[in-house]
């Protein structure tokens, strides 16, 4: 869904145990123009429990073709590149997911779309200009 400032959608991620078993797990994909770098990847673990982690949107679009990212947010392409495997690290545990890259790519797409690269930084731009003035005074 694609409002005035905002891109929602939601897939279905398997996320894999230890043991190879896959849990569906609902994930809902928020991308805002107020925040143009970044995508809430939104993992609805439980009934009423979320978990929200904001990604890099180009951390996740190039990892729809080659593995990309260090440290607690990892993407890589599997099985060609048919899906995409999202592998999460934090101090209390990691966890992979897997998903349908087309379905993650098509969002992504739109993202860029909504907001190109050049008025992605541009916004920055702007707001980083704005704080200055403000921070001096003026």
């Amino acid at each position: 869904m694609i409002d005035s400032s905002s891109i929602t959608d939601t897939a279905i991620f398997d996320m894999l145990l230890s043991d190879g078993t896959a849990i569906p797990v609902e994930v809902e994909f928020q991308y805002t123009s107020g925040d143009p770098w970044a995508v809430r990847l939104s993992f609805h673990v439980r009934r009423n429990e979320r978990t929200v982690w904001t990604v890099a949107r180009t951390l996740l679009a190039t990892g729809l073709h080659t593995p990309s990212g260090e440290g607690e947010v990892r993407v890589r392409p599997v099985d060609g590149e048919s899906a995409v495997a999202v592998e999460l690290y934090s101090p209390s545990g990691q966890a992979e997911f897997v998903t349908d890259a087309g379905q993650l790519g098509e969002f992504v797409d739109a993202t860029y779309r909504f907001v190109s690269s050049i008025q992605a930084q541009a916004i920055v731009d702007a707001e980083f200009d704005s704080r200055r003035w403000l921070d001096s005074g003026e």
